[in-house]
C-alpha cells in the first residue's frame, strides 16, 4: 500500500488454460492496522459532469478518462463510435449478466466486445472493465469506481491502449445510475512482427528446457510463409490455407518431413504452445 493510503483494494484474477477471459476469485479491501475508523472521501477527477442520456455518456466519459491518463502521461484514447454504438445495444444485458450471476453470457458478451470488429485497425490486445455506480449521474463518480480497483485501472490506464469503445447503460426510470461497459485496446500499428516472432520464439525454447528438451535450430519459413501471414493479417486468406501451402514450400526447400500448427490468440505471451512442438525430435522449426 502506498504510505498515504488508509486501505486499498486488492483484486485476484485467473486465466485458465487455453481461455481469452480472466475469473476474479479474490476480491479484498485490505485496510490499515491502526484502530481509528476508516472513512470513505471520494476523489475527485474533475467538475461534477451529470449526464442525462446515453449519447451523452461516452464523451464526458472519455474526457474524464483521458484527463486522467495526460496526468499519468499516457497517450489520449480515441472513441470508437461504431463499436461504441454496438457496445451501447449489449451493456444493459452485460451489466445485468455480470450482477445477476449469469457467467456465460457475460462471458461470450466480453469476447464479443474485445474482439472489436467495428474497431478501425487491426487489434493487438484488449482489456474491460464493467461498472454500475448510484445515486448519482456524475461520470466522474464512476471514473473513481473504476479506478479504485486494480482491474479498472489495467482497462483505462493501459500504457499500449490507443482506442476505446465506451457502452452506456442508464435506467430509463428516472433512477440516479451509471452503467457502463469500457473496452481499451492495443492496434498492430505496423505489419513487422519481427519482435513477436522473435518473443514466441524465446517462449519455445524457454518451455522445452524446462523440460529438459534439447533446443529447436531455426528455421527461415521462406516467402511462403511471410507472405502468407500477411493475408491473413488482411483478412484475405483463412490461416490454414496458408499454413498448408507454407508446409508445401518448407517440404521442397528442405526435401523432409514437415509438420504445421496454427495457434489463435491475442497476447503472444499466452497462447498455449502445442504440446507436439515441446517434444518433437525435429532438429528445427520455423514460427510466423
Amino acid at each position: 500500500m502506498d504510505k498515504a493510503d488508509r486501505s486499498a483494494w486488492m483484486q485476484i484474477f485467473v486465466r485458465r488454460s487455453e481461455r481469452v477471459l480472466t475469473e476474479s476469485v479474490a476480491d479484498l479491501l485490505i485496510e490499515d492496522p491502526a484502530n481509528t475508523p476508516l472513512e470513505y472521501r471520494a476523489r475527485k477527477f474533475g467538475p461534477p459532469t451529470d449526464v442525462n442520456n446515453a449519447p451523452r455518456l461516452g464523451p464526458a466519459l472519455l474526457e474524464a478518462i483521458n484527463r486522467v491518463r495526460a496526468a499519468g502521461q499516457l497517450a489520449s484514447l480515441v472513441l470508437e463510435p461504431a463499436q461504441s454504438a454496438l457496445s451501447t445495444q449489449l451493456a444493459g444485458t452485460m451489466i445485468d449478466a455480470d450482477t445477476h450471476g449469469r457467467g456465460s453470457e457475460a462471458d461470450a458478451i466480453a469476447l464479443g466486445l474485445l474482439a472489436g470488429w467495428k474497431v478501425g485497425g487491426t487489434i493487438r490486445g484488449g482489456n474491460l472493465f464493467v461498472g454500475l455506480v448510484a445515486p448519482t449521474r456524475d461520470v466522474n463518480t464512476w471514473l473513481e469506481l473504476a479506478l479504485t480497483r486494480p482491474v479498472g485501472r489495467v482497462a483505462l490506464l493501459d500504457p499500449d491502449a490507443r482506442h476505446v469503445a465506451i457502452g452506456a447503460a442508464l435506467p430509463g426510470n428516472g433512477s440516479h445510475a451509471i452503467g457502463a461497459v469500457v473496452t481499451t485496446y492495443s492496434l498492430f500499428e505496423s505489419s513487422n512482427h519481427d519482435a513477436d516472432v522473435s518473443r514466441m520464439v524465446a517462449r519455445v525454447a524457454s518451455a522445452r528446457a524446462a523440460l529438459g528438451v534439447a533446443p529447436l535450430a531455426r528455421l527461415e519459413g521462406g516467402r511462403e510463409i511471410i507472405e502468407g501471414a500477411q493475408t491473413v493479417l488482411a483478412g484475405t486468406r483463412e490461416p490454414m490455407a496458408v499454413l498448408r501451402f507454407a508446409m508445401q514450400g518448407l517440404a521442397q526447400q528442405t526435401g523432409g518431413t514437415v509438420s504445421g500448427y496454427v495457434v489463435e490468440g491475442n497476447d503472444v505471451d499466452t497462447i498455449p504452445i502445442p504440446d507436439a512442438l515441446l517434444h518433437t525430435s525435429k532438429v528445427a522449426f520455423s514460427c510466423r
